[in-house]
């Protein structure tokens, strides 16, 4: 038997963490997720054998607040904004940090300025009414974070005196502070990921087996910087427990359903994307972005890099013209058994004809 427990992963609406627990032992999928000490709630976790862990901000030089202090930190900049009466546009990605917005509305006892599409999102999944489309009923907006920019201050400052929020920890660990010189622009580290010292107190809570990381070595940071120390589980050593699941056996019954599977979804796929023998009677040579023409003379197109298919010469004369096909029509369209004449491929470049190779 297999059991799949959900939790929430206090990231973004919706978010969930996985345990799978049955004859392969206990395995923890955090996805995108935030610690908190309360995570888990009041469910008494098994011993895991694999933890796969969101290690978005695992380095030791990712350090930023938790999320209640964030929030009010926010809150007192708004209020500074706004007893100014100043515009204030807060950068967001289309989806997540909606308690902070909420926290915003609650405590200005305002409504804040999203997009349409915005605004239906929150409204299905239940959302309290705090938003609104009408720019004239607020001086709080949400925008795009890629909005957020020293061109569009200086234009929206020219319309009134405007302050920019930019609720995201995604610069940290770097060595350089974006907007630094900019006195309107506050970049304020809430995020909806772990710090590295949350991920340690997850870890000590857990006590996993092993430890496997979700963002691989591979991924860059922004500006294409080198995160690939993130991926290093061996900080949380000290923190593993030793395993206790032997070799694991598939059940009969399980594999009997896999191989059902297997069988259902190759079934399903394309022809062409089947794994069964079929005669080929043309290839298409491994070349990208040529076209192939059918023609009675290869001198009668203009592209000197084009691949001409073309007839032997026989006593029928083609009075079909030049017509574009793709590959796969001629494939489907040739039928070496039925055809009067055989095919050959001519490539055509600047350096003259070539003939290539047909598979039949």
């Amino acid at each position: 038997m297999v059991t799949v427990t959900l939790f929430d992963a206090n990231h973004c609406p919706g978010s969930v963490m996985f345990l799978f627990s049955g004859y392969f032992g206990d395995i923890l999928y955090t996805g995108d997720f935030r610690y908190k000490p309360d995570i888990f709630g009041a469910f008494q976790l098994p011993p895991i054998d694999v933890l796969y862990l969101d290690n978005t901000y695992c380095s030791p030089k990712c350090f930023f607040p938790t999320r209640e202090d964030v929030i009010e930190n926010i809150l007192s900049q708004v209020h500074d904004c706004l007893v100014k009466n100043d515009r204030i546009f807060l950068g967001l990605d289309n989806l997540g940090k909606e308690d902070l917005l909420l926290a915003i509305a609650k405590e200005r006892n305002c409504k804040i300025w999203v997009n349409p599409n915005r605004k239906e999102v929150m409204s299905i999944i239940g959302f309290p009414d705090i938003f609104t489309s009408d720019k004239s009923e607020t001086k709080i907006f949400v925008v795009p974070t890629n909005q957020i920019s020293i061109r569009n201050m200086v234009e929206w400052n020219k319309e009134m005196k405007t302050h920019a929020i930019l609720a995201t920890a995604r610069f940290c660990g770097f060595n350089f502070k974006p907007f630094s010189a900019q006195s309107d622009i506050h970049v304020i580290p809430y995020s909806n990921h772990s710090s590295y010292l949350e991920l340690k107190k997850f870890i000590k809570e857990v006590k996993p087996a092993s430890v496997i990381p979700i963002v691989g070595k591979h991924v860059k940071g922004i500006f294409g910087t080198d995160i690939s120390d993130r991926a290093d589980m061996k900080v949380f050593q000290e923190f593993l427990r030793e395993s206790t699941v032997s070799e694991c056996v598939i059940p009969a019954s399980v594999k009997r359903t896999m191989s059902l599977c297997e069988l259902n979804n190759n079934a399903c796929r394309p022809l062409k994307k089947r794994k069964i023998a079929r005669k080929m009677t043309w290839r298409r040579p491994l070349s990208v972005g040529i076209r192939y023409i059918v023609s009675e003379d290869s001198g009668t197109d203009s592209d000197p890099d084009a691949i001409h298919i073309e007839r032997e010469k026989t006593s029928t004369s083609c009075t079909e013209g030049i017509s574009e096909l793709s590959s796969s029509e001629i494939s489907e369209n040739y039928d070496s058994e039925q055809s009067d004449s055989d095919w050959e491929v001519i490539l055509v470049t600047g350096k003259g004809s070539q003939k290539v190779p047909v598979v039949k």
